[in-house]
């Protein structure tokens, strides 16, 4: 039978010693707070500390509320179970910021906390990298704990990049490409992300019950800002996509990993001769891109696509608001030619 060890007056925890292990668990009630953990330690000192700051936490949370003792691995984890459609990619930036910070309390996280912390992550990365995959995230946790009451709204900022012109597969390249691809599940795949502008994750995901040939549409049901999307389907593409159906079952494309992909795409391109464009650049820059060129606004992109909201919008502005720009401005010689010649 476990060892209890005596209670000490005054506090409400004790420890009791697995016979099994010899790890301590601690026990007992705290201001009405059961409480049944593992300290995860066979040294009984340390499960001493342990215990004892597992009474302090209780109190300083009834007395100064949750932010008071939040980490940021409590905080990880809410924000995971708020957030259950995101993809590989996200959840390994999360992952490895919580190895970093994991009992960090949220409100030692500053400015220069992150820093470090970028810096320790991903010493090699360029300051973009580094948005993306230590600043977007880590802001997005803050935020979710922010909402809980587990901190004060975060006041981290990015750090300065230079903003450089998108680069996308041209349609002279998509056109080649279709038109060569051996691979007929390659190609239809490549061919909706060009045409909708769908992340490959999301086209990845997709399953044959998600295809409705009469209607000539695809629904993404997990999309990164968690809202279902009904992509059309282009008439040639249902005609490939029906003959892929046939006796079909499960992913549409049988894809599982976004670097296959992308190594599937890089073969075919060296057997056509062609250069190599990875799927946000043949995809999502592409469509946005062909998009702008036609006439079309940046609202109009960013609901096409799948960006919401103003952010959306100021989203598809910053990055392609170049191509935007160059037709307003050719709109205006139209409109004004010939006002400087005498009738």
């Amino acid at each position: 039978m476990a060892r209890r060890q005596r209670r000490r007056r005054g506090t409400g925890l004790y420890l009791v010693k697995a016979p099994a292990t010899g790890i301590y668990q601690i026990r007992g009630t705290v201001l009405g707070q059961p409480v049944r953990e593992s300290t995860f330690t066979t040294d009984a000192s340390v499960a001493e500390q342990v215990r004892l700051k597992t009474e302090q936490d209780i109190h300083k949370r009834r007395v100064h509320g949750p932010a008071a003792v939040a980490t940021f691995g409590e905080a990880a984890e809410d924000y995971l179970d708020a957030n259950p459609q995101l993809d590989t990619q996200d959840l390994v930036h999360v992952a490895k910021l919580n190895s970093h910070f994991g009992d960090t309390l949220l409100s030692e996280i500053d400015q220069l906390a992150v820093q470090k912390a970028a810096k320790a992550l991903y010493p090699n990365y360029a300051a973009a990298s580094i948005n993306r995959v230590v600043y977007t995230p880590l802001v997005a946790i803050l935020r979710n704990a922010a909402t809980n009451k587990k901190c004060g709204v975060p006041m981290i900022k990015r750090m300065k990049t230079t903003k450089k012109l998108v680069k996308h597969a041209p349609d002279e390249w998509v056109q080649t490409f279709l038109a060569g691809c051996q691979n007929k599940k390659l190609k239809a795949m490549v061919w909706l992300m060009t045409t909708t502008g769908c992340r490959v994750s999301e086209a990845m995901a997709l399953l044959w019950r998600h295809i409705d040939l009469g209607l000539s549409t695809a629904l993404v049901e997990k999309t990164k800002n968690g809202k279902p999307r009904s992509l059309p389907i282009e008439p040639d593409l249902r005609e490939l996509l029906a003959e892929l159906s046939i006796g079909a079952t499960g992913k549409v494309f049988g894809y599982s990993h976004r670097g296959s992909v992308n190594n599937a795409v890089k073969d075919e391109c060296a057997r056509l001769g062609l250069d190599y464009y990875s799927s946000h650049k043949f995809g999502r820059h592409a469509i946005a891109t062909r998009m702008l060129n036609a006439g079309h606004t940046c609202k109009e992109v960013a609901d096409a696509v799948g960006w919401t909201g103003a952010s959306g919008v100021a989203l598809v502005a910053g990055t392609y608001g170049h191509l935007e720009q160059s037709k307003v401005q050719q709109s205006m010689l139209d409109v004004s030619k010939g006002l400087g010649k005498k009738s």
